[in-house]
């Protein structure tokens, strides 16, 4: 185990952390957020990923058991006071507020709203389309702080992001369908490519599940879209319980 000299030797690390996922926050902010290669690549790897069957699930996450066995390690080691934080889903401001409605949702003024923002991007070149959207602000607004000992903070911000987010759904697909958004952790004022894509739809999105996946095991298909180019050309990625194409 391995963290950043300045922390470990530190009297009182405070780690403040705005919580989007379940697998954000708790145990891994410390132990992968101050950790160093050396011990990322224990937990940071294929086998790990393969045993981990939704990153959004922590109890069912092999990841998240590695990071449980780092913050014993941490707090035995490292004094820690954490100040969590959990958002609510209002992502896009006002005139592009429609984009966090379903279609049949829009009243007349998201249906015009949508037009304008579509005829606009369609007359931006790529580079400018892009920094628009790019320097869109959320305005979200804040659900919960907790604050405290790591093992006491996390679930109950857990419990806050999951009534946020968490939708029933009655049994699995045969297929499932995902829109990849043109913004990710790893694409700040950049593009969308082909492995970014895989990435996030296979590794984030297909994982926002808890008990079980939307897609049924051994006879589902998971299929998403999205544009990661500066041409017309969507970048599609499909996936089987066996394979995995990009194309």
């Amino acid at each position: 185990m391995e963290i950043n000299r300045r922390a470990a030797e530190s009297d009182l690390v405070v780690y403040v952390n705005i919580t989007l996922v379940a697998m954000n926050g708790g145990p891994k902010s410390v132990s992968v957020g101050l950790a160093s290669y050396r011990s990322l690549r224990h937990h940071h790897n294929v086998d790990t990923l393969r045993n981990s069957r939704s990153f959004n699930d922590p109890a069912h996450s092999a990841m998240h058991r590695s990071y449980d066995r780092m913050q014993d390690l941490i707090g035995g080691q490292v004094r820690v006071f954490t100040i969590e934080t959990a958002l609510n889903n209002d992502a896009f401001s006002r005139p592009l507020g429609f984009l966090s409605k379903r279609e049949w949702e829009w009243n007349a003024a998201d249906q015009a709203a949508f037009i304008g923002a579509q005829r606009g991007s369609q007359l931006l070149p790529p580079a400018l389309r892009r920094r628009a959207f790019h320097q869109v602000a959320a305005p979200w607004g804040v659900t919960s702080v907790a604050a405290g000992a790591p093992s006491a903070v996390h679930p109950i911000t857990l419990r806050h992001v999951h009534r946020q987010q968490v939708t029933p759904v009655s049994g699995q697909a045969d297929v499932g369908v995902f829109g990849v958004p043109y913004l990710c952790p790893y694409n700040v004022n950049s593009v969308m490519n082909p492995i970014l894509v895989a990435s996030i739809s296979l590794g984030y999105l297909f994982n926002m599940y808890l008990n079980k996946p939307i897609v049924r095991r051994g006879v589902g298909w998971a299929s998403s879209t999205t544009r990661c180019r500066t041409s017309s050309t969507p970048c599609t990625t499909r996936a089987t319980s066996t394979s995995t194409r990009t194309c």
